[in-house]
């Protein structure tokens, strides 16, 4: 299964979108699409992701029925592939911070590593 191992970065805007798209809500749904779970993965890019992670659609066929740690990674997944800003990931609830504006962000506050 893919490893969760985030940057800091990473896990700030990891944060930032579960907060724009579900108030951080793993058990958020959509009433007007397939888009669910805390980062509002509609079906088709959630199958796509756990073709990938490893994670069983037969065991969980949306983000809604998975756990919060497989949600997570997925969502990293699909932050790292596309990046926050992309029609394939969260374009439509952004903009959110390049990773470089990230890294420098936390940089800034003192985080080591970012």
């Amino acid at each position: 299964m893919y490893a969760f191992n985030p940057s800091p970065a990473e896990l700030a805007l990891l944060w930032m979108i579960r907060q724009n798209e579900s108030s951080q809500n793993y058990s958020a749904k959509n009433p007007g699409s397939s888009a669910c779970g805390a980062y509002q993965f509609i079906t088709s890019t959630w199958a796509f992701l756990c073709a990938d992670t490893g994670i069983s659609t037969t065991q969980y066929p949306t983000a809604l029925t998975a756990p919060a740690a497989l949600q997570d990674i997925n969502a990293l997944l699909l932050l790292r592939l596309y990046g926050p800003n992309s029609s394939k990931s969260w374009q439509a609830s952004g903009p959110y911070p390049s990773f470089a504006n990230m890294r420098g962000m936390l940089a800034a506050a003192g985080v080591a590593n970012p």
